[in-house]
């Protein structure tokens, strides 16, 4: 990751592109973690694969006009997308995400988190669409 950091403005760790695994058990997470990265991908922007992955390296200055908006995951959606949309350079790097070996997920220990962090995720994605939309140019 650190090599890519200087052809880049911002690196995500991705197990949807090639070399990329999702090796977690539950397949529900599976399941909606696709259905969402997908979902970005045709109403955001398509040449980034992983906008749930949270696994990212850039520089601190990127940070100096940006403030992060969500209160779980979903606020790696709106990095992304914000970034792209002001012409950053986003590239994704291989790697292989896992279950937790001990503990319980944060993301869904029980369908009603799951349900309720996945409404948050699909409002912020239709948030950034009309956000593209409205202000086309950055």
């Amino acid at each position: 990751m650190y090599d890519k950091i200087r052809s880049a403005d911002i690196i995500i760790g991705s197990w949807l592109i090639k070399g990329g695994h999702d090796a977690r058990r539950e397949r529900y997470i599976r399941i909606f973690s696709f259905f969402i990265n997908r979902l970005c991908q045709l109403l955001l922007f398509s040449s980034v694969k992983a906008y749930t992955s949270g696994f990212i390296m850039t520089r601190k200055s990127l940070f100096s006009d940006y403030k992060l908006r969500g209160d779980y995951g979903e606020y790696f959606i709106d990095l992304v997308a914000k970034n792209m949309k002001r012409g950053r350079k986003i590239t994704g790097v291989p790697f292989t995400i896992t279950s937790r070996r001990k503990g319980i997920t944060k993301t869904a220990p029980n369908c009603w988190i799951f349900l309720k962090r996945g409404t948050k995720y699909l409002a912020m994605i239709l948030k950034l669409k009309i956000y593209i939309i409205s202000y086309p140019y950055g």
